[in-house]
């Protein structure tokens, strides 16, 4: 398995996990987390699953499944 299928399964899991929604690198996360809170504890399951801290200005900047992606494979 490819270090981005990796990253992208780990991804989609968690985001399955939070909302119960099967995603594509194309699904934008404000159609999936309604408020800031619920974006907050997807961001936090995603820095613990993946290892790595996201930082606010970062998370800000990720509008995307396939942003997140991205992010975690240059991060």
């Amino acid at each position: 398995m490819s270090l981005r299928s990796e990253i992208e399964c780990k991804v989609t899991e968690v985001i399955y996990s939070e909302t119960g929604e099967l995603v594509t690198p194309d699904c934008r996360l404000v159609s999936l987390v309604t408020d800031s809170l619920e974006r907050v504890s997807l961001i936090q399951a995603l820095e613990d699953t993946l290892g790595k801290e996201i930082p606010d200005e970062d998370a800000q900047t990720l509008l995307t499944v396939g942003d997140v992606i991205r992010y975690a494979e240059a991060h």
